[in-house]
């Protein structure tokens, strides 16, 4: 047995390291807490805390979400960051959307998140908004209106593209017209649809009848009468970036796709 293998020097050694351990710990523990990501506060419904939409681009986008929040009550908010603190996308945009309390009891919220540094985007939506919001649309929507402008770091068209088409297939489900989506932008459900579901409603009618049928096609055209082929472009009253008053506490039902650009 050596010196250094005495019972007296094993205790000593074992003693060192425990505070080796101990001092690492509170050494490690701050730098911990440093690394927790922070989420930004949100200012309005339209949020870019990268500044890289114009004025008037961020205007629009605030414009929409308040007529359709007034109109329909749903809460729809753009978040663009310049990182995310090395967290992914698919978490960052779910936490952002849970800490602001997007979409109200009801749950009834979409947010467009963009990271810009990490090229990421992605349309989170609420429990009551998977009705009318699912994800195959929502991919849709992404990869027609907002990736392609994305690509090009045109963020301005594929942001107010992006939010203009979520604010008309919203607006459509709660049977409401927005007059405040500018001139060229966005799109209602297709037109087409209502009508294959026209004919088809016709054939079966028909089938049923057997041929005789009388006054049900004046019916049902006119129950078709309020269906909206288009929006109207103007400004609709909703000026400047007025009309916020914060979140109704609503709950991510992490629906909603993501994508890099």
């Amino acid at each position: 047995m050596t010196l250094f293998d005495t019972p007296k020097v094993q205790l000593y050694k074992m003693k060192i390291n425990k505070l080796l351990i101990v001092f690492l710990i509170i050494l490690i523990f701050p730098l911990t807490i440093v690394a927790k990501v922070s989420y930004p506060r949100p200012t309005g419904f339209a949020n870019d805390f990268a500044g890289v939409l114009s004025s008037e681009a961020l205007q629009k986008v605030n414009n929409i979400a308040i007529e359709l929040k007034q109109k329909t009550g749903f809460e729809l908010s753009l978040a663009i960051v310049e990182d995310m603190q090395g967290e992914d996308y698919y978490t960052y945009a779910t936490k952002l959307y849970e800490n602001w309390g997007i979409g109200g009891k009801g749950d009834a919220g979409a947010l467009l998140f963009i990271a810009v540094k990490e090229r990421k985007m992605k349309i989170e939506t609420g429990y009551g908004a998977e009705g009318f919001l699912p994800d195959g649309l929502c991919g849709e929507i992404a990869d027609k209106y907002i990736v392609p402008y994305l690509k090009n770091n045109d963020y301005n068209s594929g942001v107010v593209n992006g939010i203009a088409v979520i604010a008309s297939v919203t607006a459509d489900y709660y049977g409401v017209q927005l007059t405040g989506i500018p001139e060229g932008y966005g799109r209602t459900r297709s037109s087409g649809i209502n009508i294959i579901r026209l004919i088809i409603g016709f054939v079966i009618i028909a089938l049923f009848l057997g041929g005789r049928i009388g006054l049900f096609p004046f019916l049902l055209l006119s129950g078709f009468g309020g269906l909206r082929s288009g929006w109207g472009s103007g400004s609709g009253g909703f000026g400047g970036f007025g009309g916020f008053g914060g979140f109704g506490g609503g709950l991510s039902g992490g629906g909603g796709v993501g994508r890099s650009f």
